[in-house]
C-alpha cells in the first residue's frame, strides 16, 4: 500500500504577510522605482510649495494636493509597469502557477503601494511643518494621511489594468502620462482656476481631481466642496478601473 501524501497549505494570513514583505523588500531593492517615488513629491513641494511659496497658506494647500500626487505614483507604477514587465518576462505565469492565490498578489503590493505613500506623506508633513510652518489639528494632519491611502486604492487598479493589457515598453510610456496628466489636469499642481473653461470642465471627469478636492476641504480651504459627491465621483472610477482590471485578466484566461 502506498503512503498517501497530504499537502499542507500554510494559513492565507502567513502567505499574504510573506508575500507583503517581498514586494516591499523588491521595490526598495529597486532605485530605478523607490527614488522617483519617494524623492520627486518631496523635491517638488520642497521647491514650490517651501522655497517659492513662502507663505503658510499656500504650503498648506499644496500639501493638501501634493500629497494625492505622492500617492498617485506608488500606486501607477507598482502595478502598471512592473505587472506588465513580469507578464512579458513570463514571471506573472509562474506566479499563477504556484499555489498562490493572485489576490495575494495584488493585496501585497497594495500594501506596498500605501507604505510608499505613507512615507511621502510624512516626509510632507515634515517639510511642510519645519520648513513652512504649517500648523494643522491632529485631526486634519489624520484626515490626509487617511485620504492619501484611499487614493491609492483606484489608481492601483487602474494600473494593474494597464499592466495586463500593456507590453512592458508600453506599459512605461501609459502609466508615464497617465501619472503626470492625472497630477498636472487634476489640479494637482496648480489650481485648476488657471486653467482654460474647457479644461476645468475636464478636470471634474478625473479621479485626481476630486481626491484632490477632499484634501482641501479636509484642511478647511474648499468650504463649498460636497465630500459626498467626490466620494461617489471616488467610488465610481474605483468600480471602474477594477472592471477594467478583472476585464484583462479574464482575456488572459482566454488566451492561456
Amino acid at each position: 500500500m502506498s503512503a498517501r501524501t497530504t499537502v499542507v497549505r500554510p494559513p492565507m494570513a502567513r502567505i499574504l504577510f510573506a508575500e507583503c514583505k517581498t514586494e516591499l523588500l523588491k521595490a526598495w531593492r529597486m532605485p530605478s522605482f523607490a527614488v522617483p517615488t519617494l524623492i520627486f513629491p518631496i523635491a517638488f513641494y520642497s521647491m514650490f510649495g517651501v522655497v517659492l511659496g513662502s507663505e503658510p497658506a499656500r504650503a498648506t494647500y499644496m500639501l493638501a494636493t501634493y500629497g494625492i500626487f505622492a500617492a498617485l505614483g506608488p500606486s501607477l507604477f507598482s502595478f502598471g509597469v512592473s505587472i506588465a514587465t513580469e507578464r512579458d518576462r513570463g514571471w506573472l505565469e509562474v506566479k499563477r502557477a504556484a499555489p498562490l492565490p493572485f489576490s495575494a498578489l495584488i493585496l501585497a503590493r497594495l500594501y506596498m503601494s500605501m507604505i510608499f505613500a505613507l512615507i511621502v506623506t510624512f516626509a510632507l508633513f515634515a517639510v511642510a511643518y519645519f520648513g513652512a510652518g504649517v500648523r494643522l489639528a491632529p485631526t486634519t494632519w489624520l484626515s490626509l494621511v487617511g485620504i492619501n491611502l484611499l487614493t491609492t486604492v483606484p489608481f492601483s487598479l487602474l494600473g494593474l489594468a494597464i499592466g495586463l493589457n500593456a507590453k512592458a515598453q508600453s506599459a512605461a510610456a501609459i502609466t508615464n502620462l497617465a501619472f503626470f496628466g492625472f497630477s498636472l489636469l487634476g489640479g494637482l499642481w496648480v489650481p485648476i482656476i488657471v486653467f482654460p473653461k474647457i479644461m476645468q470642465m475636464f478636470a471634474l471627469l478625473l479621479p485626481s481631481y476630486h481626491f484632490g478636492e477632499l484634501a482641501l476641504a479636509a484642511i478647511g480651504i474648499k468650504g463649498d466642496v460636497i465630500p459626498t459627491v467626490n466620494i461617489g465621483a471616488a467610488l465610481a472610477f474605483s468600480a471602474l478601473f477594477a472592471f477594467l482590471a478583472h476585464r484583462a485578466w479574464r482575456y488572459m484566461d482566454k488566451d492561456r
